[in-house]
């Protein structure tokens, strides 16, 4: 069997519904608030694809006693279904799949873990510039308790 020099090869145009994320290319500054008025962290994120726009990265980083100190988290597509997912991984060993939709200008992210169910929604404003976004959590996927609010704003 010989081995094909692959190395000419062209990569794959980019899959349209991977198109649309385009929008969080970029390095974005947060804050997360609790209970209306309580900041209870800052931090950034940054996304960028990964070799031939197949993937997005997302780094993210903080120096918040609430948060992880660093997550990374890789988006992709499934192709047959159109349904984006996202794994997740911080500092303390915690690893998360989550299903991801975004369209228009929603992005939202749920897990359905027994025991901690959690959902994202984020909204797009100020022509793509700020997130406007939530975590919500629940024990049985029925009663859900808001855990705190977010705001990404652009930063390059």
């Amino acid at each position: 069997m010989t081995q094909q020099n692959n190395s000419k090869r062209q990569p794959a145009e980019p899959h349209p519904a991977l198109k649309q994320l385009n929008t969080l290319i970029g390095e974005w500054e947060w804050e997360a608030v609790r209970d209306g008025s309580e900041i209870i962290g800052r931090g950034w994120a940054r996304f960028e694809w990964l070799e031939g726009s197949t993937y997005l990265i997302e780094h993210s980083n903080t120096e918040a006693a609430d948060f992880p100190t660093t997550t990374t988290a890789i988006i992709g597509l499934d192709d047959s279904s159109g349904q984006f997912t996202r794994l997740y991984a911080d500092e303390r060993g915690v690893y998360r799949v989550y299903q991801m939709r975004f369209q228009d200008s929603i992005w939202e992210l749920w897990r359905d873990a027994p025991g901690f169910f959690q959902r994202f929604k984020g909204i797009f404003r100020k022509g793509g510039n700020t997130i406007t976004a939530y975590w919500d959590f629940s024990e049985d996927g029925v009663s859900w308790k808001r855990d705190f609010n977010l705001v990404y704003k652009k930063v390059t």
